[in-house]
């Protein structure tokens, strides 16, 4: 279960904690998926130390661990400084996950996407043009990848050409918003009109916009104020979070894995049958994972948040997100697991 919590904790903004358990899957199986995640989690470090430069573009990564960040605030940079030491050593880190992943196996659709967007963070364009051609090469009909491709390949030194590009794509049918968005900041940076319809575009979708998009976007025009609302349905747990795991009388009837240990996070799995998942930090309750759900569907999910939810496209299917409080992975149209980590 280390890989599958340390993609769930990713997915929840909790790098820090979830590289300890791609570490410990990769000493048993160091597959390309846990060299991806690895490297995943650098580079949202590393975005992190960026602050706003790393939004100057909408870059998603396959498994995109920028979506779920609650109360998010982005440290400016000043125009012109150089990127911090510190950042550059994490997408330097990130980079050569990806590259390992890619010697596993260079057709692998994700690694290549993520190797493209640290090399364009890095100014290395003919890296990034590589990297981002070949995944275009793979996927040639994902719009997605079709919009970063454009954009690396012609910002640079064409951006009139990446203009006019993603205008076009841009009039396809459920076009990612991440080209609208990307669309618009060429537009400022090179004097042309339009971008102002385009932030408002937005805006007017603010609730389907990960949470550093949607605070820059915010910036540039008025965002309609989501009013908090009181769940229909709630979740029912079979261990609450936050409770200590020590004689707990419904944990100890669950099967516990064999404890790694984990550095200093001190980290317990217990499972319920085919049916539940509980990962305790430190002694505490902090993640519960429900699973095999008979009637639930994905129509039914949003009774469960108080707001829209926020929807992104991963390998094996989609995760749908109420904020920080939980996450449900969909594949095949069908609920796989519900990820609980806050309660209301």
């Amino acid at each position: 279960p280390y890989f599958q919590f340390g993609v769930r904790l990713s997915h929840f903004n909790r790098c820090d904690e979830a590289v300890y358990f791609f570490k410990a899957f990769s000493t048993v199986f160091p597959a390309r998926e846990v060299v991806n995640n690895w490297g995943l989690c650098e580079l949202q470090r590393a975005r992190q130390e960026l602050g706003k430069a790393a939004y100057t573009y909408w870059l998603p990564s396959m498994l995109d661990v920028t979506s779920q960040i609650d109360g998010f605030s982005l440290p400016s940079v000043p125009k012109g400084e150089e990127m911090s030491s510190l950042a550059r050593r994490l997408l330097k880190k990130a980079k050569a996950s990806f590259n390992k992943a890619l010697v596993m196996e260079p057709s692998y659709l994700p690694a290549n996407v993520n190797l493209a967007i640290t090399a364009f963070y890095l100014e290395e364009h003919l890296e990034a043009q590589a990297a981002i051609e070949k995944a275009y090469q793979l996927a040639p009909n994902d719009l997605e990848i079709q919009g970063l491709h454009i954009l690396i390949k012609y910002q640079h030194k064409q951006p009139q050409k990446a203009i006019q590009a993603l205008e076009k794509l841009a009039q396809q049918p459920n076009v990612p918003l991440s080209v609208f968005y990307n669309r618009a900041r060429l537009l400022e940076q090179h004097g042309r009109s339009g971008a102002d319809d385009i932030w408002q575009q937005l805006a007017r979708q603010a609730a389907k916009l990960p949470e550093p998009i949607r605070h820059l976007v915010c910036e540039k025009t008025a965002c309609a104020v989501q009013r908090k609302q009181s769940p229909k349905a709630t979740w029912g747990l079979p261990v609450k979070l936050g409770v200590r795991t020590r004689r707990n009388k419904t944990l100890a009837r669950w099967q516990k894995s064999q404890k790694v240990r984990l550095y200093d996070i001190y980290e317990q799995i217990y499972r319920q049958n085919d049916t539940a998942e509980v990962l305790a930090l430190k002694g505490r309750v902090a993640m519960v994972v429900l699973k095999k759900f008979e009637r639930l569907t994905q129509d039914d999910l949003s009774a469960y948040c108080g707001q829209p939810l926020r929807e992104r496209t991963v390998v094996s299917g989609t995760i749908l997100s109420c904020r920080d409080y939980w996450a449900a992975l969909i594949v095949d149209e069908k609920v796989k697991e519900v990820w609980v980590v806050k309660g209301y």
